[in-house]
């Protein structure tokens, strides 16, 4: 019978992950708590990290021929009957 590697590799995940959940001294317990207050100080630190992912495009860049400028400011959505130049809004 031929042994998996998969099957060795999630028997050693659970191992270590035993070794450090089940605790038989003080001092393993006191080793448990650093390596968790490691891995939460590392964990805190990727998550408040900003990634900056950079926008590629490929093909051809966009034409801007026959498009307005319109400075950035406060607009409201939606359609008014008294200023829609009598069409219909909808």
């Amino acid at each position: 019978m031929k042994i998996k590697p998969i099957y060795v590799f999630n028997c050693l995940v659970i191992g270590i992950l035993l070794v450090f959940l089940i605790p038989s001294t003080n001092e393993s317990l006191a080793l448990a708590a650093n390596f968790q207050a490691e891995v939460r100080s590392e964990i805190d630190q990727i998550l408040t990290a900003y990634i900056y992912l950079p926008l590629i495009r490929s093909g051809e860049p966009v034409s801007l021929e026959g498009m307005v400028f319109v400075p950035a400011g406060e607009f409201q959505m939606g359609c008014d009957l008294g200023h829609n130049g009598g069409l219909p809004c909808g």
